[in-house]
């Protein structure tokens, strides 16, 4: 502290050690209280109202160092404990009595929410109080008192308390009546009174001691429903008296038709027009017999004149209608009974007049309902915007894995199995159709890859760095917005004269409260190309800026989030750990709409960079033809067996996933990348999905993600890498899946970083019993991930249509939602088989399980 005083220290490193001054006292309370005592000793709360801390006779640099570290006081157990001595030695008090010095006795004049109904001030006393008001908030120290309790009271029972129950003895006032008053008012320009932003600082203040205190909660909950009541009944006072208005206008209107209605009456009764005695001797209108025409009533007749006269919408033809019914009354009161009611009844058939709809109505019939996703901002969507470019808020985070963690681009691509495969298939499994479907297409991609790796080195070649792999990952709360509005809505954002607020911060706002810090477009054929590439390019520079550097492929980039998206399903982790909100159901359908941008990258890539879309094209047969050279014997010169198994363990999952995006609903012997294969890709697309190669390699994908459960399991892999270490134990899965993890956890061996496989035997157990001993209930935890991958992939494959409109995305989603549903909720490995439609027999699974332990 010495040395802030003596030494010439700019603003920027005075507000570093200001932070790392409440971290000095190591949580201990006589190093808090001592720190505790220079704050009372340098922060002059009398001179907090000054113009600048220079005024003061105190340091000022001391003082602003120490408002500084109240300010952005961080939340934790440590700095709690200065927290806890700063209301022990009446600092805090001080604080809050800086706003409770000068403050008026009564609410803001201009408020009447704040006033009780029979107690509004009169003019007199609203000028002198307005006065007050402005005398009161153009003191400086306002705002830096309400920020410094605002730090002071994060997530501290004690100090909300102690703020909570302050009051002013002298005038009875209470500081959160206070920050109420200055939350529920606003700007008067009339009376040249500005708030200065108070109102918002004082909103986020009630909003801190809400927080984990019930006790506070109520009190400030019961001062916002009072004032909340008092405005209901505001608008229900000017609600009274506009249809009061109404009625008069509408009594007016009325009573002069009800004259100009007996003057046409009494006019067609004697042949020439009436006076006002004539108009009393004429007989009453007799009551419309039961069932007839409501025409022989005035009163009809004058109600349908205030309404014509109200809407204005009365055209000529109607009112000679009108004029024609009265003055034919008086004749037909003179006829019999019986033949007034026939009468009536024809006329109630036959005389009313057609209205014709007025243009508005045909027009607003004529609109389309919304069927899909819609904007935030204006609530339209693609049926009334078609040429609008939209997109879906999303929150995107940087993700480290180690390669010894299956964290290896090239092993996680295929490009490592690719490159590895034999030159030949063996002799005794050339006879086998769907091998010979499928390999020729894989090594063809193999042979690109090896001339790019030689020649122009388009794709990273195979590395043994052990250095961690980055990636992204990207989760979704479902809220769409056009481009264009969200650019306006940031515009408005910043410029907001009383409460400006970043880009993303209003972003979240319209994003119901959900964080976000990207757009994902949503690439439509009816939008512009300008628009669409401006789209793209902002979400492609996000990623950038979020890497640190350039995604060599927006293909692969994409194809890596939508795996990582599934994994983190697959391991029933919570999808809303990252952003505050995202159910599963809005994530579902983000997959498809980023498989749709995989597409469209795929297509540039084809045009651009031909080797590496004929590398995702080519990963499934490559995977398919390896797992089958893998269960025949594979070759002398290939791999090795365990080396083989890795990399069909590591690529399985993409696999499977570029299976079900570039192979769906196209024959099978269509080379990827070929024309053949774009023109089924693009024909007349199926309802439900028609995915051969999906179809007929189905054991093949299931085992390999069998090995990759048993390879995960043995590096000790318990997620899909996406939490970070404090949330990794916090995952929030369902209750069935949180009670197989409490059975795993009893019969772990208690190894660093969870066994994460659910097997009550260590490894070395595992791998060295015989396979007959052991029963899939034993693998049963570590199974789980990759057999529910298996199914979200198997339900994939039957809804996933390429470029589906916005409602069959939603149909497709809610059946997946349903089907993971079902897997989180089976209670042990034997269900969960079921429902994911295994063929396999338990000795099959086990065989394959410890094939891909063994490979570890």
């Amino acid at each position: 502290l010495t040395s802030i005083e003596t030494s010439f220290l700019g603003r920027p490193l005075r507000n570093i050690i200001a932070k790392l001054l409440p971290y000095l006292t190591y949580g201990s309370y006589e190093l808090s209280k001592e720190l505790a005592s220079h704050f009372a000793r340098h922060v002059d709360v009398d001179f907090l109202s000054a113009t600048s801390f220079e005024e003061t006779s105190r340091q000022p640099i001391l003082m602003e160092t120490f408002v500084h570290a109240a300010v952005s006081l961080p939340d934790s157990e440590v700095c709690n404990s200065l927290r806890t001595a700063l209301v022990d030695c009446g600092m805090l008090s001080n604080v809050a009595m800086v706003l409770l010095k000068r403050v008026p006795t009564e609410p803001p004049p201009w408020s009447p929410s704040l006033w009780a109904k029979d107690n509004n001030p009169s003019a007199h006393d609203r000028a002198g109080l307005q006065s007050e008001w402005r005398n009161y908030l153009e003191q400086r120290g306002i705002k830096v008192a309400l920020n410094m309790l605002i730090g002071l009271a994060k997530n501290h029972r004690q100090t909300q308390n102690v703020i909570a129950t302050h009051e002013n003895q002298a005038n009875g006032v209470s500081l959160l009546q206070v920050c109420h008053w200055l939350e529920s008012t606003s700007d008067n320009r009339t009376g040249k009174v500005s708030m200065n932003g108070l109102g918002l600082i004082a909103e986020t203040l009630l909003d801190e001691l809400c927080k984990n205190n019930d006790y506070v909660q109520s009190m400030i909950k019961t001062l916002r429903q009072k004032t909340r009541n008092r405005k209901r009944e505001i608008a229900m006072e000017r609600r009274k008296r506009t249809l009061d208005k109404m009625s008069k206008f509408s009594s007016a209107g009325g009573g002069g038709s009800g004259k100009a209605n007996a003057a046409i009456d009494a006019e067609s009764a004697g042949g020439r027009p009436s006076n006002h005695l004539q108009q009393q001797q004429l007989p009453p209108p007799p009551p419309a017999p039961s069932g007839g025409s409501s025409l022989f009533q005035y009163p009809a007749v004058s109600m349908l004149a205030q309404m014509s006269a109200l809407l204005g919408v009365a055209t000529g033809t109607q009112s000679r209608n009108i004029g024609e019914r009265n003055m034919a009354q008086p004749a037909l009161s003179q006829q019999p009974r019986a033949k007034k009611r026939r009468v009536a009844q024809g006329d109630g058939a036959t005389s009313p007049a057609k209205q014709e709809k007025p243009a508005w109505m045909t027009e607003m019939e004529n609109i389309e309902d919304e069927t899909g996703l819609t904007c935030a901002v204006c609530q339209e969507g693609r049926t009334l915007q078609p040429k609008e470019l939209l997109g879906l808020y999303a929150y995107i985070k940087k993700v480290s894995i180690s390669p010894s963690q299956c964290g290896s681009r090239d092993s996680i691509d295929g490009t490592t199995l690719l490159v590895a495969l034999p030159r030949s298939l063996p002799d005794k499994i050339l006879q086998s159709c769907p091998v010979v479907e499928w390999f020729p297409e894989a090594k063809t991609a193999s042979q690109e890859l090896a001339r790019a790796s030689k020649g122009d080195g388009i794709f990273s070649s195979i590395s043994s760095s052990r250095r961690s792999n980055y990636f992204v990952t990207t989760v979704s709360a479902g809220n769409a917005i056009h481009m264009s509005c969200h650019m306006k809505a940031r515009t408005a954002d910043r410029n907001h004269p009383k409460a400006p607020k970043s880009e993303w911060e209003g972003a979240s706002l319209r994003n119901s409260r959900v964080n976000c810090n990207v757009i994902l477009p949503l690439v439509s054929a009816k939008v512009p190309l300008v628009a669409v590439d401006a789209g793209l390019t902002e979400h492609q520079t996000a990623i950038s800026n979020l890497l640190g550097a350039r995604p060599k492929s927006m293909l692969w980039q994409v194809l890596h989030d939508v795996r990582l998206l599934l994994l983190r399903m697959a391991y029933g982790e919570s999808l809303s750990t990252d952003c505050g909100g995202g159910s599963l159901a809005s994530n579902v359908q983000l997959v498809f709409y980023q498989l749709f941008m995989a597409n469209m990258f795929d297509k540039d890539a084809q045009i651009d960079d031909p080797t590496t879309s004929h590398h995702a094209r080519a990963l499934s047969a490559g995977l398919l033809a390896a797992k089958y050279i893998q269960q025949a014997g594979q070759p002398k010169q290939s791999m090795s067996p365990s080396t083989l198994v890795k990399s069909i363990s590591d690529a399985s999952s993409m696999a499977a996933l570029t299976c079900i995006l570039f192979h769906h609903g196209a024959s099978d012997n269509a080379t990827a990348g070929s024309s053949d294969a774009s023109k089924a890709n693009s024909a007349d697309k199926p309802k439900n999905g028609n995915n051969l190669r999906w179809k007929k390699g189905r054991e093949l994908f299931l085992r390999s993600l069998i090995n990759c459960a048993g390879r995960r399991h043995a590096l000790r892999i318990t997620g899909s890498g996406c939490l970070s270490g404090r949330n990794a134990s916090n995952r929030n899965r369902t209750n069935s899946f949180a009670d197989w993890d409490a059975l795993d956890s009893d019969n772990d061996d208690g190894a660093a970083g969870g066994g994460g496989g659910g097997s009550p035997r260590k490894k070395s157990s595992i791998t060295g019993t015989n396979a007959s001993m052991l029963s899939i209930d034993d693998f049963g935890v570590a199974l789980r991930p990759m057999i529910t991958y298996f199914a979200i992939m198997d339900i994939l494959s039957e809804v996933f249509v390429l470029d589906a409109e916005d409602a069959c995305i939603e149909e497709a989603g809610a059946k997946m939602v349903a089907a993971i549903d079902s897997c989180y909720r089976c209670p042990d490995i034997y269900q969960l088989l079921e429902k994911a439609k295994v063929t396999l027999d338990h000795e099959t699974i086990i065989s394959e399980f410890q094939i891909g332990l063994i490979s570890a």
